[in-house]
């Protein structure tokens, strides 16, 4: 690649390199949409959103969320960084070792994590997200764009 990318503004951005790709993560104080509280992330109306980016850090450890993933691809990416001992334990979302789809009564299997979850929509698998996180006193910095277009950034360090 020998193309030159342009990015104006640049000094709103935080620059990161995970796993061998460059992240321009926006400088949260300097955003107008900037929460910082779960309280008032969730007064928002998630429904149909989509997490823009997400870094989760565990100590010096960064746990990579594709960017524009729906927020029960996350809450799978994130789970797989857990035994099942630990999720069935520690889970607020109905879940079941069973590996067979039942979508009938809602429930989706998840090869990689081997257990099916009752299907739930944005605001539930973010709050089983937000869950994770605080029992595993891990950081998290996401950014979501809403239905009506708007973008807002939340970050719990």
């Amino acid at each position: 690649m020998n193309e030159i990318i342009r990015i104006p503004n640049i000094n709103n951005y935080e620059v990161k390199i995970i796993n061998n790709e460059l992240f321009l993560i926006p400088i949260l104080s300097k955003l107008r949409n900037y929460i910082t509280n779960e309280e008032e992330l969730f007064r928002k109306d998630l429904t149909n959103s989509s997490i823009i980016y997400c870094i989760i850090k565990d100590n010096d450890n960064f746990i990579e969320i594709p960017a524009n993933y729906p927020h029960i691809r996350c809450l799978i990416n994130l789970y797989t960084k857990f035994p099942k001992s630990f999720i069935l334990s520690k889970t607020k979302l109905k879940v079941s070792l069973k590996k067979e789809n039942y979508n009938n009564i809602g429930f989706i299997y998840y090869p990689e994590i081997e257990m099916s979850i009752d299907d739930k929509d944005t605001n539930e698998s973010l709050k089983e997200i937000m869950n994770m996180i605080r029992i595993n006193n891990f950081k998290i910095e996401l950014g979501i764009v809403l239905s009506n277009g708007d973008n807002i950034y939340y970050k719990n360090f």
